[in-house]
Parts: C-alpha cells; structure tokens; sequence
C-alpha cells in the first residue's frame, strides 16, 4: 500500500490495517481488486473452503455450519422453483430475525429471485401493501414450512449485466418486468 500512496504523491506513512487487494485506479480512487461476483460467489467460496464453519447461530435456535447453510438453501431453492418462481421474480420474506431468515433470504437469491424484506412490526395493511406493491410471487410467513425440493442452485458466478436481483425492492420503486434485463 506504501506504493501506492508514494505513487499518489503522498508520503508512505503507518497503515493500521492490510491493504492488499486494494488498487488506485486511473481515477484515483482506491478499489478493491479481488472480490467475488456477487453474494452468491462469495458464499460458494467460502463453503468450499471452510464447510464445517459455523455460518449462523441464532439465539436460543439451530445453529448451522456453511454446508449446512447452503444445501438448506439449496432445497428451499428448489421449492421455490417448483412453485413456479423465476429468474426476476420477487419473493417476500415475513419472518424474524432468524436462521430461518437466513435460509429464506439465501435460497431466495439462489433461486434467481429478488428478496423483499417486510418489517415484522408492520401492521397488517402495512404488509398487504408492500406485498401487493413488490407483486411477490411468494411470502414466507411465520409459522409455515419454507418450500422444500430439489437441490438448486442458481449461477453464482456473477450478476449478468441489466440483472435487478440481489439488489433489494422498495415499495414504491419502479423495476422492470421479470425477465427483463
């Protein structure tokens, strides 16, 4: 990093904390040179290298190791897609802070689909509304199983360019149609 600053015209001077995998680029602005694609790269990355790790632990609750995580996903994912969820479409989540949030949120990604967060202190036409206005074709809700089938897993890669998933919904917000890209 020293380099870098020297290069920029500054003095190299203490850095508290590692920069490696930080660039300048032309602009001068500082970037980060080795990120995963998106979160589903990252999450396969780190479950090939460190499966048995404890991913999430809830209070009182399961806790599960990365492999534990994403193969749950996996077969929420696949539950999803048998409920005929696409690439695009928007799914609601309903629950609490949770494992199950957890798992809801990542086999949602993993299907393809964008995640919609719905405040658990909504009141009920509060969550009639942004349900309405995201046009969820799904809602996990408290107290129901979460879809359950077949292993899937959607390309985690990297987004593809014009893809609106993992990028979250806002009641209110205009996105285009599922499908388009």
């Amino acid at each position: 990093m020293s380099d870098v600053l020297e290069k920029a015209g500054r003095p190299a001077r203490l850095q508290p904390f590692d920069h490696s995998g930080i660039a300048r680029g032309d602009d001068g602005v500082l970037h980060y040179t080795q990120l995963h694609g998106s979160l589903l790269a990252m999450v396969r990355a780190t479950v090939e290298a460190r499966r048995d790790a404890e991913a999430v632990v809830e209070l009182g609750g399961p806790r599960l190791s990365y492999g534990e995580l994403w193969d749950r996903a996996a077969r929420i994912a696949g539950g999803l897609a048998e409920l005929n969820v696409e690439r695009g479409d928007r799914v609601a989540i309903r629950l609490a802070n949770s494992a199950d949030w957890a798992l809801a949120f990542l086999g949602t990604v993993m299907a393809g689909a964008l995640v919609v967060p719905v405040n658990t202190r909504f009141a009920k036409p509060e969550v009639e509304y942004v349900v309405a206005d995201s046009g969820a074709a799904f809602v996990f809700e408290p107290g129901q199983p979460a879809p359950d089938g077949n292993r899937a897993e959607d390309d985690a890669e990297g987004d593809r360019p014009g893809d609106q998933r993992n990028r979250g919904f806002r009641p209110g917000q205009e996105l285009a149609p599922a499908g388009v890209g």
